[in-house]
């Protein structure tokens, strides 16, 4: 297949022992970092990353809710005995999420480590620890991909991976449904396609489920969003994806949905709000998806890596419908980073030299473009 990216033989060229040693010191501090992180959240973080767990936290010790999505979590967190511990909840979480990690780099240990994996498997644990490192609802699909990780790299495996997701669906979160058709159509399509193809097929997806969620439910595409944040007060939330064009509907949901999947993938609308917690948000969900896709090239090829990059594109189709702001789909995507850190690994070092081609290229654009208004017309 054109694209195949080749990687690297066992006893091909590694990094030194000092390089590897850096490495594991760098990560290892990362864990560290993200162990106190776990501890002392409730004095360092905003109270923006502390709201759903103490939530959550506070069901376990028995408050009443009609919000099924947390009374399932609570019943998770108290048939492990974690009641009323946000502290052991979110190193419990950590634990799992590093062995998620850890699965990851088994499946590819014949390539050696870099740095760039390096400070992305870092990246990816401090922001685990921040987000999602007290009790949380969406730590349950760390679990899920423990099992694509785990399952054989052929067509059972594959549909292996596909019941455990409709199960998940089925009793923990209905929207995995469509994760999981998406998946399903984007895994039999995979081969035939280029990267780039499949990523516009991810969002031919999302239109297709819009449109039925408009033929069959009668409802706005975009609807799910919309009560989201309706139902909330949306000053306090910076990051919220309203409409971005002002269509009537029936267009209009379906045109936003469309927009929102690009916004994903590449956030200038967040960027573009100012501030450096903003730009640095979306410096982190460009480059989480700009990895997958770069690291996705050629894997049609590779069983597990084909159903990996189907669960990924599948769920971003999914996010396009549901998402209500970039922080909330920050979150939601982080449980998934080990199957991301499973593409990168398998195509280091090619992943290495077409980073640093698109980091040369868009350098060089900035230049340009600042020469430009340095200079005037």
């Amino acid at each position: 297949m054109a694209g195949v990216i080749k990687t690297r033989e066992p006893g091909g060229p590694a990094p030194s022992i000092v390089a590897k040693r850096l490495q594991y010191v760098a990560f290892l501090a990362a864990v560290v970092a993200s162990i106190l992180i776990i501890i002392f959240r409730e004095s360092l973080l905003p109270v923006r990353f502390l709201l759903d767990g103490r939530f959550l936290e506070a069901l376990t010790l028995g408050q009443e809710s009609t919000d099924s999505k947390y009374l399932q979590a609570a019943m998770l967190y108290k048939s492990l005995g974690i009641i009323g511990n946000h502290r052991l909840a979110g190193l419990a979480g950590l634990a799992l999420f590093l062995a998620a990690l850890a699965l990851a780099r088994f499946r590819c240990r014949s390539t050696p480590s870099s740095w760039i994996l390096t400070i992305g498997c870092s990246v990816s644990v401090v922001l685990f620890s921040i987000m999602l490192g007290g009790y949380s609802k969406d730590v349950v699909v760390v679990f899920l991909v423990l099992l694509v990780l785990l399952l054989p790299r052929n067509l059972i495996g594959t549909g292996l991976t596909l019941a455990v997701m409709v199960s998940y669906a089925a009793f923990y979160r209905d929207y995995w449904f469509i994760v999981s058709a998406s998946a399903a159509v984007i895994w039999l399509l995979l081969p035939r396609l280029k990267t780039y193809l499949v990523y516009v097929l991810g969002l031919v997806n999302a239109l297709m489920v819009s449109i039925a969620l408009l033929v069959f439910l009668h409802l706005p595409a975009d609807t799910f969003r919309a009560v989201t944040n309706e139902s909330r007060d949306v000053t306090d939330v910076g990051s919220v994806i309203g409409r971005f064009v002002a269509f009537p509907d029936p267009m209009g949901g379906i045109v936003n949905n469309a927009l929102t999947y690009l916004a994903l993938t590449f956030p200038v609308p967040l960027a573009l709000r100012g501030g450096a917690y903003y730009l640095g948000a979306s410096v982190l969900i460009a480059g989480i998806w700009a990895i997958a896709l770069i690291a996705a090239d050629g894997c049609g090829d590779d069983f597990l890596a084909r159903r990996v990059f189907a669960i990924l594109v599948g769920f971003l189709s999914a996010q396009a419908l549901f998402e209500p702001d970039y922080g909330s789909a920050l979150r939601h995507v982080l449980p998934l980073a080990p199957l991301i850190v499973y593409l990168a690994w398998r195509s280091d070092p090619a992943l290495q030299d077409r980073l640093r081609d698109l980091m040369g290229s868009t350098l060089s654009w900035v230049r340009l473009k600042a020469g430009a208004v340095t200079n005037g017309p």
